[in-house]
């Protein structure tokens, strides 16, 4: 991982519900290949129909970003939902990376 950051209010326009609500993810992390924008959530909650709104939304905003970005020879977004309970304090970005993307 190269940088990392929670990201702000605001920071990203992404939006859901018909375009009445705005996501906004919990980190946001840079690697040597691509840029991450990852939720962590219960895992009970990750069938839930907001999570799988707020997720589609997610991904659209990386794919409209990744287009923009091969255009300009910058790092692919990409979008990870991550279970509650894969967090330990051991556990690496690269393994999250690997199970979720």
């Amino acid at each position: 991982m190269i940088k990392w950051l929670r990201s702000a209010p605001n920071q990203f326009r992404t939006y859901w519900d018909n375009n009445s609500r705005q996501y906004e993810p919990d980190f946001v992390a840079e690697t040597g290949d691509s840029i991450y924008m990852i939720e962590l959530k219960s895992a009970s909650e990750l069938q839930a129909p907001d999570v799988l709104a707020k997720k589609a939304a997610a991904e659209k905003f990386c794919k409209y970003a990744s287009d923009f970005t091969a255009q300009n020879g910058c790092k692919a977004w990409k979008y990870i939902l991550v279970p509650h309970n894969e967090i330990t304090r051991t556990i690496s970005l690269k393994y999250l990376i690997t199970k979720f993307n």
